[in-house]
Parts: C-alpha cells; sequence; structure tokens
C-alpha cells in the first residue's frame, strides 16, 4: 500500500515538473542536451602560478594581448590589437572565447588588467586561462597603468580610477 501512494505521488510531481517544464518560455528547459558539454583540460578548478611580464620585456611580434578590464574601460582606452575578455571572478570565459584565443596561434597571450579591490583581473584571468589550456598566457606586471607609464603605444586614455590605482600587485 505504502508502494503505490509513493508510486503515484512520484508520477503526479513528474506529470506537474514536466507540464511546468513545457509552458516555461522558449520550450522550457530542454531533457536532453543539444550540444555536448565542453572541457579543455580535466580539472578546470586548478589553480596555476604564472610568471608576470614586465612591459620592457614583451617582445615586439608573436604576442596577443588580452584586456581583462570592463568593456567600458576597454573602450575608454587599450593597448592596440587588444582583445577585450572581461574577468569575472564567478564566471568562468566562455569556450567560443577560449577558442578564439587559441585559434590567435600566438606564441605569448598578455594578459593585463587594473587593481580591483586586493584583486589584479589581469593576474587572476591569466590564471584562469592557463588553468583551462591556454598555454602562453602570462599577466602584465603592473597591469595597464604600467604599460602606459613606460611609453608603449596605447589607444585612447586612462579613466581617472585608473590612473590613481598606480601598480597593480598579484593576489
Amino acid at each position: 500500500m505504502v508502494f503505490k501512494r509513493m508510486l503515484i505521488l512520484a508520477l503526479a510531481s513528474s506529470t506537474v515538473a514536466l507540464a511546468f517544464n513545457a509552458l516555461r518560455g522558449e520550450g522550457g528547459i530542454p531533457l536532453i542536451a543539444k550540444h555536448p558539454y565542453e572541457i579543455f583540460i580535466p580539472c578546470p578548478e586548478a589553480r596555476v602560478e604564472v610568471a608576470p611580464i614586465t612591459p620592457d620585456d614583451v617582445p615586439e611580434e608573436g604576442v596577443l594581448f588580452v584586456d581583462a578590464r570592463p568593456q567600458a574601460r576597454y573602450a575608454r582606452g587599450h593597448i592596440p590589437g587588444a582583445r577585450s575578455l572581461p574577468y569575472d571572478d564567478l564566471f568562468d570565459p566562455s569556450p567560443q572565447a577560449l577558442k578564439g584565443l587559441l585559434a590567435a596561434h600566438a606564441k605569448l597571450i598578455v594578459v593585463y588588467g587594473a587593481l580591483d579591490g586586493a584583486l589584479d583581473t589581469g593576474y587572476a584571468l591569466a590564471m584562469d586561462l592557463v588553468a583551462k589550456g591556454v598555454r602562453g598566457a602570462r599577466p602584465l606586471e603592473g597591469g595597464v597603468e604600467a604599460w602606459a607609464a613606460s611609453g608603449r603605444p596605447f589607444e585612447g586614455h586612462l579613466g581617472d580610477d585608473e590612473a590613481a590605482e598606480g601598480q597593480a600587485v598579484s593576489p
């Protein structure tokens, strides 16, 4: 008798759940994945150490720059040719963004950011990229401020908030 009631309850709750899912916008949550889950390396949560690179040590060729700052700061000013990939400590970079970095076939990927509280976003994003299998990613020591101060090419200008931050530090 108890088994029969449990079976009826399970069937009823499954029916209600499927009905609510079907009534959701855009067809609800798919019951079967349409796209395979992509993983670049077996343990994406691995934290690795990466050696920072100074602006003077960055070679002239074979380098891809990645700007880890928010899109608004990138729009104000950035290193020429840099790609914007804002760092977010809650969400990993998308697989499409990672594929785009890998497709560039750069020998060195220099990631720069700005000091955000106690966190250098460039250093944090470089660690995440290396942990995800993007080889050759290194943070720019001192961030975008050090690059601009070194007299290297820079498009636009730094915002007042970045100029006041000074040298960024690694976590």
